[in-house]
């Protein structure tokens, strides 16, 4: 037995306040006041909830302090947890420890930390639409609510489509500078997640509806503009409401039945598919691309590299593999 393993037991039983309970709870309440100022997710937090209650996941390391965690007692963690919960869910259960444990780390309480095992995870091939099926599908929603569905194929997160504004508006450019922080339509509107700012031009069918949807605005909200959003949710009820995810994703539903379109949903309908043709047709480099999309690493953007045809797929396409080619002549492989 290793000398850390000997001395595990005893050096979990510490008293002190970097008991593991003791730093999650101050790390939770640490998180709520950044969900508060806008720096994170509601839907991070709500995540981080989970882990740190009572009976979370967390509660593995309850009594212990955290100085007493190593690589070898987190590893084992990781197999655990392997199976019980998809590798996907380990991984995010995990880093969320690493990142409580790197923001001790920062002020000094925790004295060294550790290396964390990595997990690997299965690459999933993305689902996207053609261009034609886009077309199809976007025809196929009424116009009044088809704002929201050509923003988001102008390559604009879903929440960052519900909270445009008439503000953002310059015809023909949209001014993205904030999305919704919730799925639900009363969903509080916050800054972008990259804290940065971007401008997407609108192709003649988004300048369109847009003049459509001014054109019904009232004088007030020309006047005040902001907050006064773009894209609505149009229904006899409350022709001004807030899209919410789950409308979205209803919409989309009928229409790609209306369409005859198998269903991908919204989110990689619009934007994937169309970051996809972008570079298929060679409209745009992947570093504009990867500026278009937020991505901060490449390596998120070459994921549609590979969608548009830019992998070993085509490689052999035009290749016919004969014996004459390897120097031997058929008549002479035959005898």
């Amino acid at each position: 037995m290793g000398l850390a393993a000997a001395v595990s037991p005893f050096r979990k039983r510490s008293g002190a306040s970097t008991l593991v309970e003791h730093v999650a709870q101050r790390f939770f309440e640490r998180e709520e006041a950044r969900c508060e100022s806008g720096d994170i997710s509601p839907n991070t937090l709500r995540e981080l909830r989970r882990f740190v209650r009572p009976d979370g996941e967390f509660s593995r390391w309850n009594g212990w302090d955290v100085n007493a965690i190593t690589y070898a007692e987190l590893e084992d963690w990781r197999l655990e947890l392997g199976r019980r919960v998809s590798a996907k869910t380990a991984k995010n259960i995990i880093c969320e420890l690493r990142r409580m444990m790197r923001w001790l780390h920062r002020r000094g309480e925790l004295v060294v930390l550790p290396e964390f095992p990595e997990i690997p995870l299965d690459t999933k091939a993305p689902e996207i639409l053609m261009p034609e099926e886009q077309k199809a599908v976007l025809a196929a929603i009424p116009w009044q609510r088809r704002g929201v569905f050509l923003a988001m194929s102008h390559t604009l997160r879903e929440n960052e489509a519900r909270a445009i504004d008439l503000y953002c508006w310059n015809e023909p450019y949209m001014v993205v500078q904030r999305a919704a922080k919730l799925t639900s339509a009363n969903a509080p509107i916050r800054g972008l997640k990259e804290r940065d700012w971007k401008v997407i031009g609108a192709s003649d069918e988004l300048v369109e509806w847009v003049r459509w949807r001014i054109e019904r605005a009232t004088s007030a909200e020309l006047l005040r503009r902001k907050d006064v959003l773009l894209f609505v949710n149009w229904t006899a009820r409350n022709p001004l409401r807030m899209w919410s995810a789950w409308a979205i994703r209803d919409e989309w539903v009928r229409a790609c039945e209306k369409a005859g379109v198998r269903y991908v949903s919204p989110y990689p309908s619009t934007r994937h598919s169309t970051a996809t043709d972008l570079l298929r047709t060679g409209k745009a480099s992947i570093k504009q691309v990867q500026t278009l999309l937020g991505h901060k690493a490449a390596s998120s953007t070459e994921v549609y590299t590979r969608l548009a045809g830019g992998g070993s797929q085509d490689l052999f396409r035009d290749t016919r593999v004969t014996g004459t080619a390897q120097g031997v002549s058929r008549d002479e492989f035959d005898e």
